[in-house]
């Protein structure tokens, strides 16, 4: 699997999206959120940490705005979190041991998230693994077609990673309600296929992702 170290895109988002935290009795003035999901209990574990260090010191504050993040690492316990105008995090619920891949997983954060600003704006960025247009496990051993076939015998795409376990592109699809986000942006390999494009054609308005590979120096 490939590790993702995408410098300039969090660059340019802490340019397009700056956020910064608001008291509780101010929710309704919030405009727009931008939820990051790091799904990266596997080997992006550091790279996770990094990302949220970057996102942390690279935040402009706005009122109007905010950033959530939702960071599932190797070493510590899920937690989701926020990045507060002093460029601090808040921990606004940590969680015991979950699959981040887990559609139910995924819907609770995009529920709990909505319902702390529900007048907002919501956009969301995914950072893990993926297979994309890919089959299940393909990635790693091209040969395993027969295994890579679901129950149904259909071939399966990859949307996010939890150790050994992945999260199906329906299921992803469906954890996420109808007209959820204006955009949803993938830091993800092989996830600009025209399949995940439809699939999510009534999700958000648009989509950033790559249909190759994204690397790591």
């Amino acid at each position: 699997m490939c590790r993702v170290h995408l410098l300039y895109l969090w660059v340019l988002l802490l340019t397009m999206f700056c956020v910064f935290s608001c008291e509780p009795e101010k929710m309704d003035t919030v405009d727009a959120v931008l939820l990051v999901y790091i799904a990266a209990d596997n080997d992006l574990s550091a790279e996770g940490v990094e990302k949220l260090e970057a996102m942390r010191w690279g935040w402009q504050a706005d009122k109007k705005q905010k950033l959530l993040v939702y960071r599932d690492l190797s070493e510590s316990l899920p937690r989701l979190l926020e990045i507060t105008e002093d460029q601090e995090l808040k921990v606004i619920q940590e969680f015991t041991e979950e699959n981040s891949a887990d559609p139910v997983v995924f819907n609770r954060v995009i529920t709990q998230a909505q319902s702390l600003f529900p007048k907002a704006t919501f956009n969301l960025l995914i950072f893990s693994h993926a297979t994309g247009w890919l089959p299940h496990g393909a990635y790693l051993n091209p040969t395993m077609h027969d295994r890579a076939a679901g129950s149904n015998g259909v071939m399966q795409k990859t949307i996010m990673k939890d150790r050994q376990e992945t999260m199906e592109l329906s299921d992803f699809v469906d954890a996420i309600p109808d007209h959820a986000f204006e955009y949803i942006i993938f830091e993800t390999c092989f996830s600009a296929g025209i399949e995940v494009a439809y699939a999510l054609k009534d999700k958000c308005r648009y989509l950033m992702a790559s249909s190759a590979e994204i690397v790591s120096p």
